[in-house]
């Protein structure tokens, strides 16, 4: 019984991360629009017309404007510091351990010369596998891809890439999400939940959060993916390492393999090579933790 209570609990405590992340971002998401709003008010003329429908126009232009670079840096800044905070005093502060680069750095791997190219190829092989999958749901599922690229649109997400926007996508987005999911999450649920079980409830939340049906299932498969290795490593730097490597490989791939058609040739080698490139990137992750790292994550998981 007391043991059902622990798992209950310790549930509970790893979904309010998720929940904060929601509150906080529709709070910063309605404040900006709203204090925006509230400034270009003040040009507005008596005789132009209905003052009602004038608001309404100004938050729908400032909502698919400049502002959602801004509202993007806010959320992404304020997420970090908050998240951050709340990691440290739950995980670091209170089991007594110091934050220390060196000795984080020495979680992730014996050699960097097969770390950093492992984070290479896995991220872009991850990449070009998440752009398959999407592809194959948009011909499953029509609606989903008008949904996913339609949502894209409302937050700013297609078109012109910002330097605002792309802090936020490869830099405080990833950072911030691995603070919620690999750190608070994870952290909360591995004190009664074995650890398979930890990294399946991190991996829903995180595809969850996505709030549309293509992002959250490939979201999912990269949650799975960094999860694993972040236990396995008992590092969160791991995590947003590879996830602001992941981010960041969207950009170098999109520029240089552009949409367009290819052959059935084209397709079955890209597939294969993104296959390739993802295992053999996760071989030179795995294989070069320090062995006392994987020998203590498999104890545990037991």
């Amino acid at each position: 019984m007391e043991n059902r209570q622990n798992k209950s609990n310790s549930f509970l405590l790893a979904l309010l991360p998720s929940i904060a992340m929601l509150l906080l971002n529709t709070f910063i998401s309605y404040g900006v629009i709203f204090f925006a709003v509230i400034l270009k008010i003040r040009d507005y003329k008596t005789s132009d017309g209905n003052p009602f429908d004038y608001i309404m126009q100004a938050a729908e232009d400032i909502a698919s404007g400049d502002t959602m670079g801004v509202l993007f840096a806010i959320y992404s800044v304020t997420a970090v510091l908050l998240f951050g905070i709340w990691y440290y005093i739950a995980f670091i502060k209170k089991s007594g351990k110091k934050i220390q680069l060196k000795s984080e750095c020495a979680k992730l791997t014996t050699k960097p010369l097969f770390y950093i190219p492992g984070v290479i190829l896995m991220a872009c092989g991850l990449q070009v596998l998440c752009d398959f999958l999407m592809n194959i749901l948009a011909t499953l599922v029509p609606s989903w891809m008008e949904f996913y690229v339609q949502l894209m649109e409302n937050v700013g997400l297609e078109g012109e890439t910002t330097p605002l926007l792309l802090l936020y996508v490869v830099i405080l987005g990833p950072i911030s999400e691995e603070l919620i999911f690999r750190g608070l999450t994870i952290g909360y649920a591995k004190r009664t939940f074995r650890l398979w079980l930890v990294n399946v409830i991190q991996a829903l939340l995180f595809g969850a959060m996505h709030m549309n049906p293509i992002q959250s299932i490939y979201a999912f498969v990269l949650g799975l993916v960094i999860g694993y290795l972040v236990l396995k490593s008992d590092s969160l730097l791991m995590g947003m390492i590879i996830h602001i490597t992941f981010n960041a490989s969207s950009f170098v791939i999109s520029y240089i393999m552009p949409e367009g058609s290819k052959s059935a040739i084209e397709f079955g080698l890209l597939l294969f090579a993104s296959m390739v490139a993802t295992y053999v990137g996760f071989e030179m992750i795995y294989k070069n933790l320090p062995q006392a790292t994987k020998e203590t994550s498999e104890t545990s998981d037991k």
